[in-house]
């Protein structure tokens, strides 16, 4: 999918909240923070086990989270256009068949990440942009699906017990 996007760098210094917490990118007229891209790393961090990282490592990190926290924001813009969403139950429902499904302990990821607020909500939004992500493409792939009366037939026809006809 290609598409042209306005995405804005602003100046960090010019551009701040009330809180000082400065702006680092608009996408499509929503803000991503420095505090919200230093979460995302950080979150990174600890998922990834990665230690004794240098200046490159992390310039390379804080890229990759402000890229990831874009791409959800495009994401859901899209989902929008399907009526897809997700809340926050569904996200903590997501979460739970992630443990399940990967037998990983029930509340891992909040044990791991629930004693930092900020690495938390990091992992939610991205819990949350993966569900939607995943809602999508369902969606998409469902669009694309077709099917023709000659395979309903030859179905009926191979399974009749499986598909009843209705006459009249």
């Amino acid at each position: 999918m290609i598409r042209f996007l306005s995405v804005f760098l602003l100046q960090l210094s010019c551009n701040s909240f009330a809180n000082g917490d400065k702006v680092a990118v608009i996408v499509n007229n929503k803000v991503i923070t420095e505090k919200e891209i230093f979460a995302r790393k950080n979150f990174i961090i600890t998922l990834q086990g990665l230690n004794s990282l240098g200046p490159k490592d992390h310039e390379y990190l804080k890229i990759a989270a402000r890229q990831s926290l874009i791409d959800e924001i495009l994401i859901e813009e899209d989902a929008k256009k399907y009526r897809i969403e997700a809340s926050d139950q569904d996200v903590q429902n997501f979460v739970k068949n992630v443990e399940t499904s990967r037998k990983i302990p029930n509340g891992y990821f909040k044990s791991k990440f629930g004693t930092n607020p900020e690495l938390y909500n990091s992992f939610l939004k991205k819990m949350k942009g993966e569900l939607i992500q995943s809602r999508l493409n369902n969606e998409m792939f469902i669009r694309q699906l077709q099917v023709h009366e000659r395979e309903i037939d030859d179905l009926a026809i191979k399974t009749p017990t499986l598909i009843k006809i209705k006459n009249g």
